[in-house]
């Protein structure tokens, strides 16, 4: 009974104090390293002759790299008000730092589509379509939340960044749609 009330207690703390920049900065480095495996397993996907099994790798590490994205939301979302210029700045180096990753690997699923159709599974270009809806909601949603803590002069950029990297979903759903 004890545990349960300390693990409560610590909770309650951790909440109360909330996440710093460096969580976040941590957050997006290990976001951006799922995204990265996510853009290997869809790199090696081949454009003839693909295996159901490397389909579902690239679900899963979807699936991964969503739940990373959420994390990221989460612990900015309890970040201390107001952000300084400088850790705004360093996260929004990290996240641009991120961008070819994300454009790269919404690219290279386009490039894969006929590929995934050839696959004697139906319904394979609709999960991928549902892992870039979930893969685009939790991005935006996490940029949603940086540009309303960024500091104003870094809003502008914080919103263009946010913009280039929705065309590219739109361009990526668009193809499974």
């Amino acid at each position: 009974m004890q545990l349960k009330s300390i693990t409560a207690f610590l909770s309650v703390i951790t909440v109360a104090l909330g996440a710093t920049v460096q969580n976040v900065l941590d957050d997006i480095a290990a976001a951006k390293a799922q995204a990265v495996t996510l853009e290997n397993a869809i790199d090696s996907f081949p454009t003839t002759g693909g295996s159901l099994a490397q389909a579902l790798a690239i679900h899963q590490q979807a699936l991964n790299t969503v739940s990373a994205l959420n994390k990221t939301t989460s612990d900015v979302e309890t970040v201390p008000l107001p952000v300084s210029e400088a850790d705004a700045a360093s996260i929004l180096d990290a996240v641009i730092d991120a961008k070819p990753v994300i454009e790269n690997g919404l690219t290279d699923i386009v490039t894969k589509k006929s590929a995934i159709d050839a696959l004697p599974i139906s319904g394979l270009s609709a999960l991928v379509e549902q892992d870039l809806k979930a893969l685009n909601t939790s991005t935006l949603a996490l940029g949603d939340d940086l540009i309303a803590r960024a500091p104003a002069d870094l809003l502008d950029e914080a919103t263009s960044l946010r913009a280039e990297i929705a065309a590219a979903f739109v361009t990526a759903i668009a193809a499974y749609a």
